[in-house]
């Protein structure tokens, strides 16, 4: 019979790491606004928590920080640009 437990151990064995950094490729924009700095390029070797880029918002500046290390694919945006909610300012590889 088999138990809860196993379950779980079975996920954790079959969850591989690519699954986990598929997830975090892109970086979102958290909030509508307009990009007032640009702190990445593309080929640029980034690690967690750097600050990518800041967006301005009803006069309120937002940082906005790399989710894992990488290097930065594709920068989508650029100083300026008004962008939305949910909209994709980089990839990440």
């Amino acid at each position: 019979m088999r138990r809860i437990t196993d379950n779980i151990k079975a996920f954790k064995i079959n969850c591989q790491p690519e699954e986990i950094i598929q997830m975090a490729e892109d970086i979102i924009a958290p909030l509508s606004g307009k990009i007032i700095s640009l702190n990445i390029k593309a080929g640029q070797k980034v690690e967690e928590d750097d600050e990518a880029l800041i967006i301005e918002a009803m006069k309120m500046e937002t940082s906005i920080y790399i989710p894992c290390d990488g290097t930065i694919a594709d920068v989508k945006v650029n100083v300026g640009d008004e962008v939305e909610e949910d909209d994709v300012l980089a990839t990440l590889e």
